[in-house]
């Protein structure tokens, strides 16, 4: 199986075909994934630039696409 770390899961099919997500699953991930940020963001938002922010938001969401969030 992939990369089971913490609350999140490695489903990036080039690492391991087996691994395929619910719709429901994807949907809570993508649920969790915004909560993720959104708590990035709030500790962040008095630390960085609004071009900065918009880039870690970018670099976030494209590095975090290929994992499933979970709740622990």
């Amino acid at each position: 199986m992939g990369d089971d770390t913490g609350n999140v899961t490695n489903y990036n099919p080039e690492i391991d075909m087996h691994i395929v997500p619910t719709e429901d699953e994807i949907a809570q991930s993508n649920l969790l994934r915004n909560e993720a940020w959104q708590n990035i963001h709030h500790i962040l938002k008095e630390e960085l630039s609004e071009n900065d922010m918009n880039e870690l938001r970018a670099a976030f969401y494209d590095v975090s696409g290929g994992y499933l969030f979970k709740r622990k």
